[in-house]
């Protein structure tokens, strides 16, 4: 199957799938009760369901397997009226039973496919994404407000004195306050920002839509909120913030996160634990 057809597919809304679904039974039926009983479409009634249980869910693909089980009985009863009802019946079981088996092994194998994919692109620890779906992600959006023109922002945070405190308090301990700061962050984010875990001690929240004076309002945000919970839970750590904006981003996305993480460090160089604002220079 065509690569682009599939990725047209996976971006339908559900109500599109399931209408498409329901069109391609009706077509099958209409065939199934014009031609002769001896032609068979049992893989076209296939087509429909898997449909429904890859691109939907499992519910949405046993309602197709109903579906076509009883449009496929009521052709065979208009075409072959002078087999035993009986017959028919059972002819009916044995489809509902393969539709049923197809069906349901599809939903499965894109659940796990799914699952295994999502582990795939999240920190273990934070379930924060990481790196390597950022790196997408930002290139996606920059790709995005080249082509629209909106603007994009992206922060790269580096908490301070975290070697420190993990060295005296133990490695579950660190771990307990990335996974803490993570979710204090994520919190703090509008539903279109995308956290990121790119380091031990280092994160990046990418900003879509976001000119500065917006990107500016969601970082303040967040490091206030990680300033009070560093503050309640005396860990005696800092956080060094570099904020960079553009109003259209560059043909190279990865420069918008090297110059957030050069800024960054210039933060930790010059004070650390604060925010330093910049527009992307090219």
């Amino acid at each position: 199957m065509n690569h682009e057809f599939v990725r047209r597919l996976e971006k339908q809304p559900n109500s599109v799938l399931f209408g498409l679904s329901l069109l391609l039974t009706l077509l099958v039926a209409t065939a199934d009760h014009m031609l002769s009983p001896s032609l068979s479409l049992s893989l076209l009634y296939l087509l429909p369901i898997s449909l429904a249980a890859w691109y939907l869910n499992r519910w949405a693909g046993i309602f197709l397997v109903l579906l076509c089980t009883v449009t496929w009985l009521s052709a065979d009863l208009a075409r072959q009226p002078e087999i035993a009802l009986g017959i028919h019946l059972w002819n009916a079981l044995i489809r509902l039973g393969v539709f049923a088996v197809v069906s349901t092994r599809l939903s499965a194998l894109r659940i796990a496919l799914d699952r295994e994919k999502q582990d795939a692109y999240l920190d273990p620890l934070t379930s924060a994404v990481n790196q390597r779906f950022l790196l997408e992600m930002l290139d996606r959006e920059a790709e995005r407000s080249r082509r629209y023109g909106y603007p994009l922002a992206l922060a790269y945070l580096g908490l301070d004195n975290f070697r420190a405190v993990n060295e005296r308090g133990g490695q579950s301990f660190g771990d307990r306050i990335l996974q803490q700061i993570a979710h204090s962050i994520q919190q703090a984010l509008r539903t279109t920002d995308t956290l990121a875990r790119v380091g031990g001690d280092e994160f990046a929240i990418l900003m879509p839509h976001a000119d500065q004076n917006a990107a500016k309002a969601v970082m303040v945000r967040v490091y206030r909120d990680l300033l009070s919970l560093n503050q309640q839970a005396d860990w005696q750590v800092g956080f060094s913030i570099g904020l960079i904006s553009c109003d259209c981003a560059p043909a190279q996305s990865n420069q918008i996160l090297a110059q957030a993480q050069q800024l960054m460090h210039q933060v930790k160089r010059s004070g650390k634990n604060r925010i330093e604002y910049q527009t992307l220079s090219l």
